[in-house]
């Protein structure tokens, strides 16, 4: 699909799906963009930061257990854990956009372009990178027989990250109309050292603090 350029009215995330029409609500267009992550990597750094930052007493028996980790970016992307065709569709003719968390740089350059916004100021500063110390687990640690469960409890996952690494992100490279290694070599010069607006980052810290120390413990121990 193509897109033509235009001012942007609003952002919103998380719980946004690109299958609720929300267009046919709005009587306008709406961009649908998303990123996918390494769904072993993905897995992984959700229950170290359930532990870490909301102290969930987590064991990776417990953890795999629970049928709501199963898939979670298909859920997230079809509202469906193990439908892969649905999957597979919403993301082919439904978003705009979806990108690589493995290749951010890469991905933002594809995304503005597809926009049609190559003025929009995409450089950004690393934040919540976790640390070391919070690293509770780790898919290398866990015996062959729990890497196969969490490999089965991810199938749907994997398939999705394949088609967009093998399939959707090949073609926004194909159609990108300038010379993406120079650009990307020009962008990361000129992110070098960036820092976001410090009161705004203070504001954004404070509110991202509250949620995951506060609200979301709350959230998780009181269903």
């Amino acid at each position: 699909q193509r897109w033509t350029p235009y001012r942007i009215q609003g952002i919103g995330g998380h719980r946004i799906s690109a299958n609720q029409g929300y267009e046919q609500v709005l009587r306008r267009p709406v961009f649908y963009l998303t990123f996918v992550r390494d769904p072993l990597k993905r897995y992984f750094s959700h229950i170290n930061w359930q532990v870490a930052m909301m102290q969930m007493d987590w064991t990776m028996e417990t953890f795999t257990a629970d049928p709501e980790k199963d898939n979670y970016q298909a859920y997230r992307i079809a509202g469906d854990r193990y439908d892969w065709e649905k999957a597979r569709y919403i993301l082919s003719e439904r978003f705009h956009f979806v990108g690589l968390l493995e290749r951010f740089d890469e991905s933002l350059l594809l995304l503005r372009q597809r926009m049609g916004l190559p003025e929009l100021d995409i450089r950004y500063e690393r934040s919540n990178v976790t640390k070391e110390e919070n690293v509770a687990f780790r898919y290398e640690d866990q015996p062959a027989s729990m890497q196969q469960l969490i490999r089965r409890r991810n199938e749907v996952d994997l398939r999705i990250y394949d088609y967009v690494r093998e399939e959707l992100f090949p073609r926004y490279i194909r159609e990108y109309p300038g010379d993406l290694q120079r650009d990307l070599a020009l962008f990361r010069a000129q992110n070098e050292g960036y820092r976001f607006p410090r009161w705004s980052w203070v504001k954004r810290k404070a509110t991202n603090v509250w949620l995951g120390r506060v609200v979301q413990p709350l959230i998780a121990r009181n269903p």
